[in-house]
């Protein structure tokens, strides 16, 4: 547990049409599109890996899921889910590869890491 206290902070992910494009705020709401809740350790891992929502939100919808125990999930974006959301969508993921996020059994985000390949811990692929 986080020391008896669990602080999740709401951020609102969303997308503007602008000129044509699409593009995406940081963490500001205007038009909510989803709602992804980040622990306050979550926030700081954000913050010191560089990652923003529209990074989380592509690893959770593309990676792969594991069980990470204690009722947690962990979604992985390997080489082989890039390669499939590039196949698939069109999308290119590869600035975030090797790139876990780890959400507890009431979907808050715990914290996000950088692994260069599933942990042995973690347990059978969804």
């Amino acid at each position: 547990s986080f020391g008896g206290a669990q602080v999740c902070i709401e951020w609102h992910v969303f997308r503007i049409q602008h000129e044509g494009q699409k593009r995406s705020s940081r963490m500001v709401a205007l038009n909510t599109r989803h709602v992804l809740r980040f622990t306050t350790h979550a926030v700081v891992r954000c913050q010191q890996r560089g990652l923003t929502g529209d990074a989380v939100e592509f690893v959770l919808a593309h990676g792969q899921e594991y069980h990470a125990g204690d009722g947690c999930k962990a979604y992985f974006l390997g080489k082989r889910a890039v390669i499939e959301a590039k196949r698939r969508h069109g999308i290119d993921l590869d600035r975030w590869r090797d790139t876990a996020v780890i959400v507890s059994k009431d979907d808050a985000i715990i914290t996000v890491q950088y692994v260069t390949r599933p942990k042995r811990s973690w347990r059978g692929r969804h």
